[in-house]
């Protein structure tokens, strides 16, 4: 088996980082040795991070598993050991062995990051649940989040469609996606949310006007994801898309993720009033992922 840590060059590396530098320059280093797939030397900075400030573990397992299995285990063995430390690390700690295949201690590792932060814990827990444990618990867990915190109502529409407490989520969750004031503050971002989740509900039910409510409102509030679905899904009428697809390209938000589509098709969209095929066809694919991702967490 392959040392927990490697020596020389790679960790002369991470060495030299955090005795010349800043944390979050290290991450920035460590980050961008991974995207030049130079992941040894990445991995040393990442552990060496990890070991320094525990809330900075993350990228120890991703980089881990782009250089083999030991190195995989290997991360793990020190993402447990970190846990030990910081509770916060219980919550990646779900995640990477949810990739493991280990579901009973991913469901552990998220139930010990819950009981530590119920309010940022909850959601991760209740996907977890649904799938591999107790869907009782998952009910229970989403309803008290839900009267909680009234903006992760929407999530759990879909996540726990059989829930009994499936009527007061949709009521809060309609609320926040109708009834937000606008002097409220994070209001476009609850609107988007909350809106964009019941299209979502609203659509594997087979009610597409309700989904077509929900999502023109999110669309219109800058979810550009939002407005691909609405061009895309099949079921809206022509006006319906044309909307959709004209507020698409009057979103005007400098950290807009669509902003390169914009620019490509949405002047010669103004002058002729064609959806091109490949916004269709992008937001197909988007909404096919969307609606396996939320089905595969209830399976």
């Amino acid at each position: 088996m392959v040392a927990l840590f490697t020596f020389g060059k790679e960790a002369s590396v991470a060495k030299s980082c955090l005795s010349n530098s800043s944390i979050e320059n290290c991450h920035s280093l460590a980050e961008t040795l991974r995207r030049e797939k130079k992941f040894k030397e990445s991995f040393e900075v990442f552990k060496n991070l990890c070991e320094e400030k525990s809330e900075a573990c993350y990228g120890v397992y991703y980089t881990a598993v782009e250089i083999n299995r030991d190195y995989a285990k290997n991360a793990i063995t020190l993402l447990e050991k970190q846990a030990k430390k910081s509770s916060k690390i219980y919550s990646d700690l779900a995640t990477f062995y949810q990739q493991e295949h280990r579901f009973e201690d991913a469901i552990k590792a998220a139930k010990t990051f819950y009981d530590f932060d119920k309010e940022n814990g909850a959601l991760s827990y209740v996907i977890l649940l649904m799938p591999y444990g107790s869907k009782e618990e998952a009910y229970q867990v989403s309803y008290s989040d839900c009267l909680k915190i009234s903006m992760s109502c929407s999530f759990y529409l879909s996540l726990t469609p059989d829930s009994p407490h499936l009527p007061e989520l949709l009521k809060r969750a309609d609320k926040e996606c109708y009834n937000t004031l606008s002097s409220e503050p994070g209001f476009t971002t609850i609107v988007k949310t909350a809106c964009s989740n019941i299209g979502l509900y609203k659509f594997k039910k087979g009610s597409s006007d309700d989904a077509y409510k929900a999502w023109s409102r999110s669309c219109t509030y800058g979810n550009g994801f939002d407005c691909l679905f609405i061009v895309s899904a099949g079921v809206f009428s022509s006006t319906q898309i044309k909307l959709a697809f004209t507020n698409f390209c009057n979103i005007k938000d400098p950290f807009f993720i669509f902003a390169d589509f914009q620019k490509k098709y949405c002047a010669t969209y103004k002058q002729n009033q064609e959806i091109p095929k490949e916004i269709e066809d992008y937001g197909k694919k988007e909404l096919d992922n969307h609606l396996v991702e939320s089905s595969s967490r209830t399976d």
